[in-house]
């Protein structure tokens, strides 16, 4: 496994002198040219606070910059961590409304491959916009970001099935306005007359948001498609067993 120090280090067109002398003045650690020297050859191995260190200076993370993982699995883990965070069934049995890791991984797979995330994770996209390394931390962060939302869109749906796709679209006509009206509303920071603006438009957005959740709801039920998700049938078979 071979440490990415050197590459790194090269980019940022830094030698190993000026190197120790940044990782000394911006978190007072005190490494000597031959000892980064070292390092970078794999003949000794960098402390985890040298190492974090490092990775800062370079904008990297810590296990790119290590060599222990790639781009594409740094991606591939940060979109598992963030959409396992707003999902409590991948244990559970795909009969019963789970869904598999492996099924996400497939789906993590076929989003990475689309042409704007290649772009965005290669050196061309860094060269085109006139940014350095720095920015890689950056461009992992957007891409597990927007991978991850188009991930959970399709568990949403039951991965685009009929059921789901009715269920997502109810969901999102009855959260039409829901905005104005969340406790989290800090009027405080609104003038009297966006709050008067507010409040003379909920009424009417209330009334178009229950149409439009009945109107999704009678579609449904015109093509005899049930607007439930697995997870909610599994809760439901589970609370009636």
């Amino acid at each position: 496994m071979k440490n990415r120090i050197r590459e790194l280090r090269e980019r940022k067109n830094l030698t190993l002198v000026e190197l120790s002398d940044l990782l000394f003045k911006t978190f007072a650690i005190k490494i000597s040219p031959d000892l980064l020297s070292k390092y970078e050859r794999g003949d000794r191995k960098a402390k985890s606070n040298t190492l974090s260190g490092l990775a800062y200076i370079f904008g990297v993370p810590t296990d790119y910059l290590d060599g222990s993982k790639t781009i594409k699995s740094i991606v591939i883990d940060g979109v598992l961590d963030r959409v396992k965070m707003q999902r409590i069934y991948f244990k559970v049995s795909e009969e019963r409304g789970g869904y598999p890791v492996e099924k996400l991984k497939n789906h993590i797979e076929e989003e990475m491959k689309s042409n704007f995330i290649t772009f965005l994770l290669s050196d061309a996209y860094k060269e085109k916009l006139g940014i350095d390394d720095e920015s890689l931390n950056v461009r992992i962060s957007e891409a597990i970001r927007l991978i991850s939302n188009a991930v959970l869109l399709r568990t949403d749906t039951d991965n685009f099935s009929p059921s789901g796709i009715f269920h997502q679209l109810i969901l999102d006509a009855d959260s039409i306005g829901q905005e104005f009206e969340s406790d989290d509303l800090d009027f405080s920071t609104i003038s009297e007359e966006q709050i008067k603006t507010i409040n003379e438009l909920l009424p009417s957005i209330r009334k178009i948001r229950e149409q439009a959740k009945t109107a999704f709801e009678q579609l449904a039920k015109d093509k005899n498609i049930n607007p439930e998700t697995g997870f909610e049938r599994m809760t439901r078979e589970s609370l009636n067993n």
